[in-house]
């Protein structure tokens, strides 16, 4: 086995399970047949991918015996099948080069992104920095894949490459909070399905936010972990490159995650030195706000529901079911905004409403409506429809596991910080489900990780009998509403 390289000896056994992966990969990104751009920069990013992967692997293994250098293996799968499913639903159906010059609305914006992330590795970032903030939220990812196209060519490959880093990565923190903050006698084979989550296969295929602010999001929880132990240098150092980067990438997450922190020392741990801490990120981080604009950009979403009524009715999708729950439900008043904040997080947890791919009239559109010919993107389509609508199922099926954790919570968190991430999640469930409950689930991709870290953490520990009669309560509950639809549709 690979622990064999720890102590000194080497089999051939265990030099075989090591490089044999690797060099398939390498294999594969060198001879790929698309977007061939300068290959072997793209081959060298690889080896630093995993160079690095292995360096934060070996890094936290020091620290926590507990951890398998099966996550190796993870990184090496999890790239090989996101390399496979780019061939088959973006790089056949779209061409050659994932990128278009404008925000296409039948495709999704990393396509964007990656033409204007492109354009800055060949003509340079500093002298098309109007370019990159020039469409809606463009900026930080665009100029942050730039850098890394300018330094391993701008071929889609290379993001593909850093997207699969980053969520293993994002992933495998997931287990090292979840061992030490919450439940100790935690399996780490049921976190190796993270990286293979339905929601975050499709953005990790070419430029997109997700995949950075996982990393980032969890990287951050990591290094505040680690400081709320002993305060280390490096420690503060990895939480102000996280803190900067995700400020780039994705600052209305930055600051959820900065309120999430403010309420956990003000309220759950007080004390006069946690409320000194607080008024001091409070004061610092309005001041950074106010100084770089960023204040109305962040309390829009919240603060104009008359925005908000309008962006329903541009909505062309929302109609039926979806219609009913988004007009119903959606922040469109100050009380709907105050009085649905816990019907509305439920609702997004379970978005795209994948019972509706029961009915028979999905069926008909699917297989009779000739989708094949009139659309030229249908198999990127349908693979973006079918990993939401999958990604859905899990958590629907899941819902039960989840509320045995919430009902055992106090049996189960082992430190003050563990109690954090519980308060994270749920600052993040509302403020996102809000944020985002008319767009959609993508803000999710960031979110999952957490409430499976939350859920999994529960399985050791026996049912109640309450529980199970929530269990048995739930599945015939969402089978017969299921049936239900579908009869609804048939007889339409």
């Amino acid at each position: 086995m690979i622990y064999s390289l720890k102590n000194g000896t080497v089999s051939v056994d265990s030099v075989v399970k090591f490089y044999l992966p690797t060099l398939i990969n390498f294999f594969i990104i060198v001879f790929f047949p698309y977007d061939r751009v300068e290959v072997f920069k793209v081959g060298f990013c690889y080896i630093v991918a995993s160079f690095i992967f292995l360096l934060i692997l070996n890094t936290l293994q020091k620290k926590n015996s507990f951890i398998s250098y099966k996550w190796y293996y993870i990184f090496q799968l999890k790239l090989f099948v996101t390399i496979l499913c780019a061939v088959l639903f973006f790089f056949i159906p779209l061409g050659n080069n994932i990128a278009t010059t404008t925000q296409d609305s039948r495709l999704i914006d990393s396509t964007y992104y990656n033409s204007i992330a492109k354009i800055l590795a060949t003509d340079g970032i500093i002298k098309n920095l109007e370019l990159a903030y020039s469409g809606w939220q463009t900026g930080g990812i665009t100029v942050v894949v730039g850098f890394l196209y300018t330094i391993f060519s701008h071929s889609t490959l290379t993001i593909i490459i850093v997207n699969s880093f980053s969520i293993s990565t994002g992933a495998l923190l997931c287990y090292v909070l979840a061992k030490k903050a919450i439940n100790s006698n935690i399996n780490q084979k049921l976190f190796y399905f993270f990286p293979f989550l339905p929601i975050e296969s499709f953005y990790d295929m070419s430029p997109s936010k997700e995949p950075f602010s996982l990393i980032l999001l969890y990287a951050i929880l990591y290094f505040l972990y680690s400081l709320h132990d002993k305060i280390k240098w490096y420690n503060l150092a990895g939480l102000a490159m996280s803190v900067t980067l995700l400020y780039m990438v994705r600052l209305n997450l930055l600051a959820a995650v900065i309120g999430a922190f403010l309420l956990y020392k003000a309220f759950y741990n007080i004390s006069l030195k946690n409320m000194v801490l607080v008024i001091i990120v409070a004061l610092l981080t309005g001041f950074i706000l106010i100084y770089s604009n960023s204040l109305e950009y962040l309390a829009t979403p919240y603060l104009d529901l008359e925005g908000v009524g309008r962006q329903i009715e541009q909505k062309e999708a929302n109609d039926g079911l979806k219609a009913l729950i988004i007009n119903t439900f959606a922040a469109t008043s100050v009380f709907s905004l105050i009085a649905y904040l816990p019907i509305r997080a439920i609702v997004w947890m379970f978005l795209p409403f994948p019972f509706l791919f029961f009915s028979s009239k999905y069926f008909s559109e699917l297989f009779t409506s000739n989708l094949l010919n009139t659309d030229p993107f249908f198999w990127f389509h349908f693979f973006v429809d079918a990993c939401s609508k999958v990604d859905s199922f899990i958590m629907i099926l899941s819902f039960p596991f989840f509320l045995h954790f919430l009902f055992n919570m106090k049996l189960l968190i082992k430190t003050n910080f563990g109690f954090f991430i519980v308060i994270f999640f749920f600052f993040l469930l509302f403020t996102l489900s809000t944020y985002s409950f008319i767009e959609g689930t993508r803000y999710r991709s960031v979110l999952e990780p957490a409430y499976f870290m939350l859920l999994l953490s529960s399985l050791p520990l026996k049912m109640k009998s309450f529980n199970k009669i929530i269990a048995c309560t739930w599945y015939p509950s969402v089978a017969l509403l299921v049936l239900t639809i579908w009869l609804i549709e048939s007889f339409k």
